[in-house]
């Protein structure tokens, strides 16, 4: 493992490609893998139906849902996602992300809500307060 790769081991990274999102490590714990896949693997409880039919609440709760039980299976605690302007300078809490992602993305109330139906931040909550 590079000095690099070891600096950045509390990094999870996130980005598009091709016709799908993406999410891996360069410490090589998480290889690169779509969102999709991810989500099949860690068993997100996800309605597959609106997720074919584009419902963007529904794809936003999925990425969601996948960062965070990634985050807790490989300790993770930071991301970086130069789509969503997090740069590798400057790797930004998790936690923090997914309540700016939620504040500024234009999701109503009850969006936010279905979003975090059923998610278990309580390990990014406990890291982000050491």
């Amino acid at each position: 493992m590079t000095n690099q790769s070891n600096q950045n081991s509390h990094i999870l990274f996130t980005g598009p490609g091709g016709w799908s999102y993406w999410a891996w490590s360069e410490d090589g714990r998480l290889p690169s893998k779509d969102i999709e896949t991810l989500s099949e693997k860690l068993n997100i409880d996800v309605d597959r139906e609106l997720l074919t039919n584009g419902d963007d609440v529904e794809g936003f709760r999925e990425f969601v849902h996948v960062i965070v039980e990634v985050s807790k299976k490989y300790g993770f605690t930071h991301i970086v996602d130069p789509d969503m302007e997090i740069q590798i300078d400057e790797p930004q809490p998790i936690i923090q992300e997914i309540f700016r992602w939620l504040e500024t993305g234009g999701w109503t109330t009850g969006a936010q809500l279905r979003v975090l139906k059923g998610l278990d931040i309580s390990h990014l909550v406990s890291n982000s307060c050491k």
